[in-house]
């Protein structure tokens, strides 16, 4: 699927005032209407790419989760362990799914089932199974190259949170921050909060404490973080929006056309 990158930029930061908006990350799927709009294609397979995008942040967050995780000295072993294979277990799912074999099992034990919810399901052009399909076209050329560009765009977000730190004087390494933000952008995933605040704040405290930083110090590096990326990004978002709002009206249409075949 070709798309411009004046256009993506757009629908990306069109995508950020929603999700600016919305708990956890729902807004960006915003992304995945403009894609089956302008490229003409599936929103389940507009929506794969949409997914991909988000299962290789989650996946860079969790490589440096699990390490920060291991980095705090007073939590027991077996405490540390746990941790780990609860965050494990958000990729579980995914890893199931994309199993071609157990899909297939899935699709007939559905499609059996219930026909009608197994067809929107499972179908030839079901949802899951364009998913599935959009997920599995993931090239290696394009899955290295994607691995690549999320490692460099981490690298500079936890560069500009460590700088954010600097400015407030925090006593904090640039590992500490960087443990701190990976494991509070990973609650931010949960959908419970707008923008992740609150939850986000509770895990930056509670981990910067562990390196000497006032819970005060750390509500105030939290709120600048979250004034510097997610209220900078909605207003970005706000001015993309208004020059590429999300075509509402035409999927609104689409899915009363399936609901009525």
């Amino acid at each position: 699927v070709y798309y411009a990158l004046w256009p993506a930029f757009l629908a990306y930061f069109g995508s950020l005032f929603v999700g600016f908006l919305t708990p956890g990350r729902l807004g960006e799927f915003v992304k995945a209407f403009h894609v089956q709009k302008e490229c003409d294609i599936s929103l389940a397979r507009a929506v794969a790419s949409v997914l991909a995008d988000r299962l290789f942040d989650l996946c860079a967050l969790l490589i440096v989760g699990i390490a920060a995780i291991f980095a705090l000295s007073a939590i027991p072993g077996s405490a540390k362990a746990g941790a780990v294979a609860a965050l494990l277990l958000l990729v579980v799912p995914v890893i199931l799914f994309l199993q071609a074999p157990l899909l297939e099992r899935v699709q007939r034990w559905a499609l059996k089932r219930d026909g009608r919810i197994g067809r929107i399901l499972f179908g030839r052009r079901g949802w899951l199974t364009e998913i599935h399909l959009g997920l599995r076209r993931l090239s290696w050329p394009a899955f290295l190259a994607t691995s690549l560009l999320t490692v460099v765009a981490y690298t500079i977000f936890f560069g500009q949170c460590y700088l954010l730190a600097l400015a407030l004087d925090l006593s904090a390494s640039f590992l500490s921050v960087t443990f701190a933000v990976a494991l509070g952008s990973l609650i931010t995933l949960v959908p419970i909060s707008i923008s992740g605040l609150g939850t986000r704040d509770a895990v930056l405290i509670a981990y910067l404490g562990t390196v000497g930083v006032s819970a005060e110090a750390a509500l105030s590096f939290s709120l600048l973080v979250f004034m510097t990326f997610y209220l900078g990004g909605g207003l970005l978002g706000m001015v993309a929006w208004w020059l590429k709002p999300a075509p509402w009206a035409k999927l609104r249409e689409e899915q009363l056309a399936v609901v009525a075949d």
